[in-house]
């Protein structure tokens, strides 16, 4: 549904675009299985509202059922929720495993277990949710409208905690390697276009996303035949391979496999005009 309503908005002169990463699964906190107005007055209301019986069994229904204005899109299927990270040392043993596993482990259902560990977490969990079909991620990969992020952040292999997505690690490598060259969805111009000039039109990043004259050198050198992701739901903390080199702003900062120490990077803010 989503994809004719982008089509139409830029029929009728809109600028609309959707963006999209190569996986099967999303991530975000756990407290998003919470219904929203058990987060009213911020995450110490809401471990109250967790640890108060009447509050808890009304909040462990609205997650299974969904309110009138919240419908719960991840669904509740356990067995598709992988922990991420916890928020105290004796949990870290569910790293990895599926809320399922731990309400099994438990003898309760998967709610119970879900807030049990945000109450033990003090609300510091995250989750990966297999909840999305590789089918219809393809096919949004390969519209025309659509531009490639990772919706990720800067994480460390050498400070590594918990088990996060490996979006973090993986994503522009997988896109060349895997629906590029081995999936052929798209030409190699396609796939760089979408991840580069595309973007940062949309973003008004006028400095930024071609190699020209005047630009900011934002470069990645790599080899095509090679180029492929390594991080893995399981074994998130592994850099890609293929990658000979990368440039932030000019200044190397990746160089034959391994990080330069420099941090030539700054805040990047709209250039409208």
């Amino acid at each position: 549904k989503t994809l004719p309503m982008i089509e139409a908005a830029n029929r009728n002169g809109q600028r609309v675009r959707v963006d999209v990463y190569p996986y099967h699964a999303g991530s975000a906190g756990m407290a998003q299985l919470v219904p929203p107005w058990a987060h009213e007055g911020g995450s110490g209301a809401l471990l109250g509202r967790l640890k108060d019986p009447v509050q808890r069994r009304r909040i462990a229904r609205d997650m299974v059922r969904g309110t009138d204005n919240w419908p719960n899109f991840f669904k509740i299927e356990w067995d598709d929720i992988q922990i991420a990270a916890v928020g105290n040392r004796a949990n870290r043993k569910w790293v990895g495993k599926r809320v399922a596993d731990v309400a099994r482990a438990r003898k309760c259902d998967g709610v119970q277990a879900c807030i049990d560990l945000l109450i033990e977490g003090n609300g510091r969990v995250r989750m990966i949710n297999f909840i999305i079909d590789e089918r219809e991620m393809q096919r949004v990969l390969q519209h025309p409208l659509s531009m490639i992020g990772s919706d990720g952040r800067a994480v460390s292999a050498d400070t590594a905690r918990g088990m996060p997505h490996p979006r973090y690690y993986g994503c522009f490598p997988r896109v060349l390697g895997r629906y590029c060259r081995q999936l052929k969805l798209f030409p190699l111009e396609t796939a760089i276009h979408k991840m580069t000039e595309m973007p940062a039109r949309q973003l008004a990043l006028s400095d930024r996303g071609t190699l020209k004259v005047g630009q900011a050198a934002d470069v990645v050198v790599f080899n095509f035949q090679t180029i492929i992701d390594k991080a893995t739901f399981q074994a998130p903390h592994q850099y890609p391979e293929g990658i000979d080199a990368v440039l932030v702003n000019g200044q190397p900062v990746v160089l034959d496999g391994g990080h330069t120490e420099t941090h030539p990077g700054r805040i990047l803010r709209p250039q409208r005009s």
